[in-house]
Order: C-alpha cells, then structure tokens, then sequence
C-alpha cells in the first residue's frame, strides 16, 4: 500500500471549495479590462457614459477593493440606462467588456 502525502488525504476528503458566483462575472470585467489597450480605455473615457465609467473604473482599479460594492454600483448604473443607451455603449464598447459588464448587471441585478 502507497503512503499518501497530507495534502493528498486533504484533497480527497475535503468539501469542494465554496466559491461565489458573482467571482467569476466580476473576474471577466476585469479581464476585459486588463485586454485593453490604452489608447482603447482612453477613447472608453470620451465614449462612455460618466455615469457608467465612474464604477466600471473603480471596479477595475488595481490599488481599489474590487469588491462587491463597486460591481454592484456598476450594475445598477447599467440597469439605469435606457434601451438607446445601450445600443450606444454596445457600439462604444469592445464586445467582450460590454457582454462582462451586461453579464454581471444581470448576475447583480
């Protein structure tokens, strides 16, 4: 019979790791994010709705908490705009940090 190390007997008998569901749509705005080019952020900046950019920058700030609160902030401002507005933000925005960002207002919402 094969000795097992510790970490092995941990593995096998311990509970599958609780995670929060609202990590992983978090986790892909801010890898859209971190996808970006500069000169794209920049020009996010002059396209995006304050109201919208003011939590999504929070959210993505890497010296911020990323917590729950700034993505809850940022789906509510989603939630607010009306259907023109994200037609807009839909063309403003590279897909993927437009479909993260649509992701988590529904995930929050």
């Amino acid at each position: 019979m094969s000795e097992q190390s510790l970490g092995e007997v941990v593995a096998l008998h311990a509970p599958p790791a609780a995670t929060d569901p609202h990590q992983k749509v978090i986790r892909s705005v801010l890898n859209a994010w971190e996808d970006l080019a500069e000169h794209q952020r920049a020009q996010l900046d002059r396209e995006v709705p304050e109201d919208l950019m003011r939590p999504l920058r929070r959210l993505v700030d890497p010296r911020g908490l990323r917590g729950h609160c700034d993505a809850k902030a940022l789906s509510a401002a989603y939630r607010q705009l009306t259907h023109q507005a994200i037609e807009d933000l839909s063309r403003a925005m590279p897909f993927h940090l437009f479909w993260a960002v649509a992701r988590l207002s529904q995930n929050l919402g």
